[in-house]
């Protein structure tokens, strides 16, 4: 390898006699031997590599320092023949990767070499232009500066005069700025601008990375740093208020703010640590606030997606009333033309509605009756957003941010506020649905198509919740079940439509609404819901993975119902749900739905009929965990927990061990995760399982008692689990809705799973109503 590199780099410096081809032929070998330098060396520093270090590095700065510079003023793309100069550039990229690795891992090896790389580097980030071609270089470049500027044993090399200085003002601000190539990606890709741009995901990204070695700098030179940006950021706002119409010198000046008053962040929380000596309320509300509409919504787009950026990043940080008076001007932006403009108004709107204090996640900073103000008003715009006739002209997908907005307004919102608006908008979402099953090319984004799902979730539970007390009919049951009646009624033609075309992306959504009106019908199953019950147990439905959380779920909604009809209906439907999970508990992915219909059947089953199914439930269940199948713990072995629990807990410990292959295997059980799992049930109903059939276990195993290691972990689990304070596990259980909602992505099976079409999971023990209580009393069911 160093042979032909040594021989390669004098060729790649004196080949400019040579053909085209042989040129880029060179560059190319160079590229590709540096691509496997990185690649031996990533990991540890073989000894061949350490004894010729000098050898290499001698290259690198050979490769960095004499090969031919890309022009430094090019802004939209190579040239025609500039093959050359693209190898180059590809060259150096991978060389400065080589670099950084070295500079991370191998400080004592590469000391010597250091001080002449750095410069070699510094000097390619402040001489390549702001043509997007050499991103890649450029934020290696940066990438390698952060590096070097955030190790103590580096500092001596920034800490010449004005060598801080020349950082800043030769390769910060200038990245920091809004090229002509982000103006014509922000206007003719806006939706990929916005998701990229948004939260910082883009990792390419110059600005971004400019942004990275302003904040490791701030680690060594605070006070040096915070007031050579701060002089900057008032000198581009002198310059923009002479002359307004160069907005661009007040987008570079906020963005300098960004980087430098931001220390620490989150997606969920924006900034969580400021830096003290930045004035951010008075920024904000000098800078920010105040020019959010000023000029009209559609005046300077890219300066005030910008200005968005910054509310949403400071949220948390702004007084409650602040953050109040900013929903007007964000719903007077959500009317803009500019695409990243109303989608940036639409996630601040979301993100400000379903804010929470740092410290403490479980806590809302704004009242509710601010948020029920906020939907009369914003949720007209929302919608045209979400449908805007011009995304599908201009092949954009729907906006999704726009539906998630309008999702999380509803769970938000006072219900009697919402509860009037939810059967026009249902059947506004209903059209929505019924447009993406007919033309699927339209809505290219799952997070639309979940969001969509989602509202309509909400809106199906507020309303059967509410509209279910109507006192004009005395009868509860006719009550709930007109209200069910009127939301099939806008539901079901499309839901048909769906069904009948085997629309994968949006049948498993389909099943998930479909159980939470079966649940909530009072009686028995309806002859509609009864005639799907066969069909839903068809192999060819659980080979669709998308479909398996859907139909699980749908499948406990029947299962909840009552067992008679589906009995009547089908005499081995029992066997057949074995058969179904059995065929989901041999996959990873789909373990835990397996586990889950069994955990069903064992809550719906009478013990006369389940007790000859028991022995071949609990091989199944517990044949992963004899196997030492390795997963991560809580999520292995949580929906066991939740199956051992129902069964203990409602049918007895007696019942539990007859159909056990051997006696042994309870105290496997009791030994090996029992103690260590019981704490970590978060539902809290589920925790209610654990603790019912925690005590019977002790009440009803007399050789435990006999065991005193093992007793006094159970005993220890249940007193913690007992201790665990309700804020914590409604803390808990928001932390999962939060996390669930940020992990929605562009398919996959854990995307379809809808947060409020959740099980909750169901309450098998509902006439105990405080598990304390149920310790202190003794087991009320009979351990015969």
């Amino acid at each position: 390898l160093l042979d032909s590199y040594t021989t390669l780099v004098p060729l790649a410096l004196t080949s400019t006699h040579l053909p085209l081809k042989e040129r880029l032929k060179v560059l190319k070998a160079l590229k590709y031997l540096t691509g496997v330098y990185v690649s031996m060396n990533s990991l540890t520093i073989p000894e061949f590599f350490e004894d010729h270090i000098g050898e290499w590095m001698d290259h690198f700065h050979v490769m960095m320092s004499k090969l031919e510079a890309p022009r430094a003023d090019m802004d939209g793309g190579f040239r025609p023949g500039d093959e050359i100069v693209r190898e180059i550039v590809n060259v150096q990229t991978v060389v400065i990767e080589a670099l950084t690795v070295y500079a991370e891992k191998y400080e004592e090896e590469f000391k010597p070499f250091l001080p002449q790389l750095t410069q070699d580097i510094w000097l390619l980030a402040v001489e390549r232009g702001p043509d997007p071609a050499l991103d890649g270089l450029v934020t290696n470049a940066l990438a390698y500066l952060t590096t070097v500027a955030g190790q103590p044993w580096n500092r001596g090399l920034f800490e010449p005069e004005g060598a801080v200085s020349r950082i800043i003002k030769q390769i910060c601000v200038p990245n920091l700025k809004m090229r002509s190539s982000d103006r014509e990606s922000f206007r003719d890709t806006p939706y990929v601008f916005a998701r990229e741009n948004m939260d910082g995901s883009l990792a390419n990204n110059r600005a971004r990375a400019a942004t990275e070695l302003i904040r490791r700098l701030l680690v060594h030179f605070d006070a040096h740093v915070t007031s050579l940006c701060l002089s900057h950021i008032e000198s581009l706002l002198a310059s923009y208020r002479s002359n307004p119409n160069e907005w661009q010198d007040k987008y570079t000046a906020v963005s300098l703010f960004l980087a430098v008053a931001v220390k620490g962040s989150t997606r969920s929380h924006g900034a969580t640590t400021l830096n003290t000596a930045m004035p951010v309320t008075a920024f904000l509300k000098e800078h920010v606030i105040s020019s959010l509409t000023s000029g009209g919504p559609d005046s300077f787009p890219e300066l005030k997606a910008l200005l968005i950026k910054a509310v949403i990043t400071f949220r948390t940080h702004l007084p409650a009333d602040d953050n109040i008076a900013l929903f007007e001007p964000l719903i007077e932006l959500l009317n803009s033309n500019s695409y990243v403009v109303h989608t940036y108004a639409a996630s601040a709107i979301d993100r400000l509605v379903t804010m929470a204090p740092i410290s403490d996640k479980s806590a809302k900073v704004l009242d509710r009756a601010v948020v029920g103000r906020v939907v009369l008003k914003a949720l007209d715009p929302l919608l045209r957003l979400a449908n805007s006739p011009l995304y599908p002209k201009e092949k954009w997908p729907f906006n999704s941010f726009a539906m998630r907005a309008l999702t999380d307004l509803l769970v938000q919102a006072p219900i009697p506020v919402t509860l009037p608006l939810l059967p026009a908008l249902l059947r506004n979402l209903a059209l929505f649905v019924r447009k993406i099953a007919e033309n699927p090319e339209m809505c290219s984004s799952s997070w639309f198509t979940h969001y969509l799902f989602e509202s309509i979730a909400v809106i199906v539970r507020r309303r059967i919740s509410q509209e279910g007390r109507d006192t004009a009919v005395t009868d509860e049951a006719a009550r709930v079940l007109g209200v069910v009646g009127r939301i099939e009624a806008d539901l079901f033609p499309v839901f048909q439509v769906i069904l009948q075309n085997q629309n994968e992306d949006l049948m498993p959504y389909v099943f998930q609404i479909m159980a939470l009106l079966l649940e909530a019908a009072p009686g028995e199953i309806s002859a509609t819901y009864l005639a799907l019950f066969e069909p839903i147990l068809a192999p060819c439905n659980w080979q669709m993975a998308g479909n398996v959380a859907g139909l699980v779920r749908l499948l406990q909604a029947y299962l909840q119902k009552g067992t008679s009809q589906l009995l009547t209906a089908n005499a081995r439907f029992v066997e057949r749900i074995i058969e179904v999970a059995d065929g989901l508990m041999t996959s990873r992915r789909t373990e835990p739905s397996g586990m889950k219909l069994l955990t069903g059947l064992i809550e719906a089953l009478d013990p006369a009929l389940l007790r000859p199914h028991m022995p071949q439930i609990l091989r199944l269940a517990l044949r992963r965990l004899k196997s030492g199948w390795e997963r991560p713990l809580v999520r292995r072995f949580a929906p066991l927990m939740d199956l051992l629990c129902v069964t203990v807990g409602k049918h007895g410990l007696g019942f539990f061990v007859e159909a056990l292959e051997s006696p042994g295997d309870l105290r496997a059980i009791q030994r090996g995760f029992w103690a260590d799992f019981l704490p970590k049930i978060v539902a809290a109903s589920r925790r209610k399982a654990g603790v019912i059939a925690t005590v019977r276990m002790l009440a009803e195993d007399s050789e435990l008692w006999a065991d005193l290691p093992i007793l006094e972990r159970i005993v220890r689990a249940l007193v913690e689990t007992l201790l665990a304070s309700a804020a914590a596990v409604e803390a808990g259980e928001k932390e999962i809705y939060l996390s669930m909602l940020e992990d929605v992505g562009d398919g996959g099976v854990k995307g379809t799973r809808l947060v409020h079409s959740r099980d909750g999971h169901h309450d098998a023990f509902a006439e105990v109503k405080k598990p304390e209580e149920f310790v202190v009393q003794g087991s009320v069911f009979s351990s015969e």
